[in-house]
Parts: C-alpha cells; sequence; structure tokens
C-alpha cells in the first residue's frame, strides 16, 4: 500500500538507518541506495527553506526535526538536485515512538508541489506586472516588466516585444538581448 501512494514516506530510526523508503521517494531521490544511511543520503542533494538560496543547517532538516520529537504540516522545501530542475516538496514530519513512547525514529511524508508553486508565483508576478501598468508608470517599465516575466518562466531564452506603428515595427523592449 505504502508503496502505490503518490506521497514520497521515508523513515528512519535513531542510527540513521533507513526504515522506509517507498517507491514515490525513490523516484523523487534517484540517488538513494539500499544500505545507504541518512549522512551518506544528504550528501547528494540540498534542500533548501522556500525562497533561500543557502541550504540551512543539518539539524533544519525534515527528518533531523523529526528525530528531535518535532511535528510539523505542510513545511515547503526546495529540493536541489544535480543536473535536475528544482522541485518544491510539501513536507509533514512526525517522530516515531514504540510502545512504551520512547523515541526510535522519525517519519516524513512529502508531496511534489512544484507545479502549483509555479503556478502561485506567476499568478502573483503577472499581479505586480498589471500593478505597474495601472499605477500610471512609464511604457518602457511595463515592457520590460512583461519580458522578464515570461524569461524568467523559461529560462534561457531571450524576448523581445516589437511595436506596430501604422506599416513601422519599431523596438518595445528586450532587456536581455544585445543592444546590436
Amino acid at each position: 500500500i505504502i508503496n502505490s501512494m503518490s506521497e514520497g514516506v521515508i523513515a528512519v530510526d535513531l542510527q540513521d538507518r533507513f526504515l522506509l523508503f517507498n517507491a514515490a521517494a525513490r523516484k523523487t531521490f534517484s540517488e538513494h541506495q539500499a544500505g545507504m544511511t541518512l549522512s551518506q543520503w544528504r550528501q547528494h542533494h540540498q534542500l533548501l527553506a522556500l525562497g533561500e538560496d543557502q541550504e540551512g543547517a543539518p539539524q533544519d532538516r525534515p527528518l533531523s526535526r523529526a528525530l528531535r520529537g518535532e511535528s510539523v504540516d505542510a513545511l515547503d522545501m526546495v529540493l536541489r538536485l544535480p543536473y535536475q530542475d528544482d522541485r518544491v516538496l510539501r513536507n509533514n514530519l512526525r517522530p516515531l515512538h514504540d510502545e512504551s513512547g520512547s523515541l526510535v525514529g522519525a517519519l516524513v511524508v512529502f508531496t511534489d508541489i512544484t507545479e502549483r508553486q509555479m503556478g502561485k508565483d506567476f499568478a502573483r508576478d503577472q499581479e505586480q506586472v498589471l500593478e505597474l501598468m495601472a499605477g500610471g508608470v512609464p511604457q518602457q517599465v511595463s515592457l520590460d516588466a512583461i519580458v522578464r516575466l515570461i524569461e524568467d518562466r523559461a529560462p534561457g531564452s531571450l524576448c523581445a516585444i516589437m511595436l506596430c506603428e501604422g506599416a513601422q515595427l519599431r523596438h518595445g523592449a528586450a532587456p536581455s538581448m544585445p543592444v546590436d
């Protein structure tokens, strides 16, 4: 049942050993190998707080927090893997206790919300561009903002806006393109 879930499920014990790494977690974290410890596994990826550029301290990562006894819902983190686009994961973490209530491990259940987050970010950025336009800023500022919005959503692209004046095309905006 756990391997058929679309959510990733990872559990570790207090000795840094994986107890569970379901199919969805293996798909997300393809570098996981049998026998690998939590410390070894962490060397193959970065987890960053949403909106941060630097990885936080290891004790701030979801499994470490759960191993300290924390329960947290909807902890959004950015997963950075070599040669892959960043992913946004929504994590729910829980400590694992035995029958006597002693802490024996940690559990994290996560969902990839990258597409949802991208949609929210795009809507927010669109709203900012519309506010610029409605606020009466010079046309060049609005056009530059539109081009940057599109370029941000298509990494590696260069965009331009050309304005039609009668039968003539004239430069509107192309902030990332060379002048020539």
